[in-house]
């Protein structure tokens, strides 16, 4: 399946914000973005309509297109869907992990970001990962710093098949961090 030009627009620019490279209320330009990305202006604007459904940019009428800056609501409220979609992830992968799965969750268990993916990939439910990521992809700052302690906690649980054993800790997991979050005024 060949990629349009506004999907790979759309990919490089939502790329750019989710890494930080354009902080919250930077204007985008489509002059610019069709210049560094060597396409037209069409398929950029075509891209930031997109990218505006998605909640990462926001477009104000004859002023441009800025990368959105989320309220503490919109944190709070993506902490709270990031608690019932990992612990989704975490029931359903203990229901079903084998060895290679929780492997590679153990190997990805040092980093916080990369241990929330890994269970998310690992529950093995498209529309569930399509729908993390979506959300995901509007916090700022990516995935809030957590305690290493607390993945061992669910990668016990997935180990043990309790799926959800599994959902209790990751749901009390991801709870914790949104605490430590609200507390240092991340959100």
């Amino acid at each position: 399946m060949q990629v349009s030009i506004q999907e790979r627009v759309a990919d490089a620019v939502r790329g750019s914000i989710v890494r930080g490279d354009y902080a919250p209320g930077t204007a985008l330009s489509e002059v610019t973005l069709a210049e560094e990305l060597g396409v037209s202006r069409t398929p950029v604007r075509e891209a930031l309509k997109q990218l505006a459904t998605e909640g990462l940019v926001h477009v104000v009428a004859r002023v441009g297109t800025f990368v959105a800056e989320p309220t503490r609501r919109d944190v709070v409220e993506l902490l709270e869907l990031k608690e019932l979609f990992e612990g989704l992830a975490a029931r359903l992968v203990a229901g079903r992990a084998d060895a290679a799965v929780t492997a590679m969750l153990e190997a990805a268990s040092g980093g916080c970001g990369a241990f929330h993916e890994a269970v998310v990939d690992a529950s093995d439910n498209v529309k569930l990962q399509l729908t993390y990521r979506w959300h995901m992809n509007q916090m700022p700052g990516g995935h809030p710093a957590c305690d290493a302690g607390d993945h061992a906690r669910v990668l016990d649980r997935i180990r043990a098949k309790d799926a959800f054993g599994a959902e209790d800790a990751m749901r009390d997991h991801v709870r914790s961090t949104q605490r430590a979050a609200m507390r240092e005024g991340a959100a």
